[in-house]
């Protein structure tokens, strides 16, 4: 698995967006969509895009952004997608550990939001714990 910070989206990545909307995420549309309107273009200060690739064929990819509000120091990683062919293969933790390396420079903390049972399972298996709070589900000390 070859994972790389990008400066712009894929070319392929509506194969992502295909097969994540099949499985009924939406997670990788909003990447595109927010991208391509230039809501969200991961361009700020410790933000960062990461595309995963296994033998050149894009299988995955996520991000971190700064989480809104007043705390500059808290990450929050958004649109992680592994493909099915590339789950089980230690993509998605090689992913969220390159996230984690690029934001202990920029971050002390990272947040996300899911509410699927998979993930909640992958990311508590990471370190992340649950909390309650508006649009967060999990919370990480990094530094």
């Amino acid at each position: 698995m070859d994972i790389q910070k990008i400066a712009q989206l894929p070319t392929d990545v509506m194969e992502l967006v295909s097969e994540s909307e099949l499985e009924g995420y939406r997670l990788v549309r909003r990447l595109v969509d927010e991208y391509v309107s230039g809501e969200n273009c991961f361009s700020s200060l410790g933000e960062a895009l990461f595309s995963v690739r296994d033998n050149g064929k894009l299988v995955g990819i996520g991000g971190v952004n700064i989480q809104s509000g007043d705390d500059p120091s808290v990450g929050r990683i958004r649109h992680v997608y592994i493909s099915k062919s590339a789950r089980g293969l230690g993509a998605g933790k090689k992913l969220i550990s390159t996230i984690e390396a690029h934001s202990c420079n920029y971050f002390t903390s990272l947040v996300l939001f899911t509410s699927f049972e998979d993930a909640i399972k992958f990311y508590e298996s990471l370190g992340y714990v649950a909390v309650s709070l508006p649009k967060i589900s999990h919370r990480k000390v990094i530094s």
